[in-house]
């Protein structure tokens, strides 16, 4: 397989763009495949394609607090707006409120975080 990307600078540019971002700790999950499919029926090849597969994790630390994002693009707009949503997942989850609820028996029950 022939690599189209370099793997190692989307990753390391995306870690980049975390703590830029104001981030504490970064870690990006980069991956690539491809697959080629035929068909082949009574003697002759109807299709051919190939099938390309991008993936991204990115995990973010900042004041304690974890978020994250996945993406199929490794475009330069499609990974900031990643790097956006990574911390803003982490944003979010510092500030949600625990919900008690009551439960028909009466006792108490928390809501998980």
């Amino acid at each position: 397989m022939k690599e189209i990307y370099d793997l190692d600078a989307i990753a390391e540019n995306a870690i980049s763009a975390l703590l830029a971002a104001g981030a504490d700790k970064a870690s990006c999950t980069v991956n690539y495949g491809e697959v080629h499919e035929f068909n082949y029926e009574g003697g002759d090849f109807s299709l051919f394609r190939t099938l390309f597969n991008t993936t991204m994790s990115l995990t973010s630390i900042k004041d304690g607090k974890k978020g994250s994002a996945r993406i199929n693009s490794f475009e330069d707009d499609a990974v900031a707006a990643a790097v956006c949503d990574c911390l803003a997942t982490g944003y979010r989850s510092r500030h949600r409120k625990r919900i008690i609820h009551r439960r028909r028996d009466g006792a108490r029950h928390r809501a998980p975080l």
